[in-house]
């Protein structure tokens, strides 16, 4: 019973993983918190080795990290949101009218 109960946890945490709020930088953030930088640029990167990690050892802090990535993604569409309508108007800036010749 213990086993599946450690199985399913490890299975959640594989899962948060997978969200696509979390970017490149903050996977450089986890893959330095078991000091293995070098992953990042690994194309080949699988469940076996995120087994290996012993991710679910280091939650709390990948927890933070996710967090972080989810508040992050939140600004960015808030931000395009209001950047959007913006995006196609046109302002014409014209010299301002010297006054008493200055």
């Amino acid at each position: 019973m213990k086993v599946q109960a450690e199985f399913k946890f490890k299975i959640g945490v594989w899962k948060e993983l997978r969200q696509p709020f979390i970017k490149k930088r903050h996977w450089n953030e986890i893959f330095k918190l078991f000091k293995r930088p070098q992953m990042l640029y690994d194309k080949t990167f699988t469940l076996k080795e995120l087994m290996e990690l012993r991710v679910d050892e280091k939650y709390s802090e990948i927890r933070y990290i996710m967090q972080q990535a989810k508040r992050e993604f939140k600004y960015e569409v808030l931000l395009k949101n209001v950047e959007h309508p913006y995006e196609s108007l046109k302002i014409k800036v014209i010299k301002f009218k010297e006054v008493d010749g200055k």
